[in-house]
């Protein structure tokens, strides 16, 4: 006897994680070497100059204690850069979504 068809909702995970993979290996460009010193930068998008401080206050401590020497490439936003519309499911005083129905066979 064959084995049962699989169905439309492992055709569809399949799918997802196919393409979920294809998506993140087109993003990672650059080396696929791992480093184990060295300089290392860290790019840092932030609207709050605390995080800024904090992260450049730990760089030290963080090149002591590994063989890394860590820069930081600091991209500040203003309030206008930042997002301001959310989706109205998340306002304090509204209910989450309904998933959608299983279907019926």
């Amino acid at each position: 006897m064959f084995p049962a068809s699989p169905t439309r909702r492992t055709l569809l995970r399949g799918a997802l994680g196919l393409g979920t993979a294809t998506a993140l290996t087109a993003c990672g460009g650059g080396s696929t070497t791992a480093r184990t010193s060295g300089d290392v930068t860290l790019s840092l998008w932030t609207h709050d100059p605390g995080y800024e401080d904090f992260f450049r206050k730990g760089t030290p401590e963080a090149d002591r204690l590994t063989d890394f020497r860590y820069h930081l490439d600091v991209t500040r936003a203003g309030p206008a850069e930042e997002c301001t519309r959310r989706p109205p499911w998340t306002a304090p005083d509204a209910s989450a979504p309904s998933p959608p129905s299983p279907s019926r066979r």
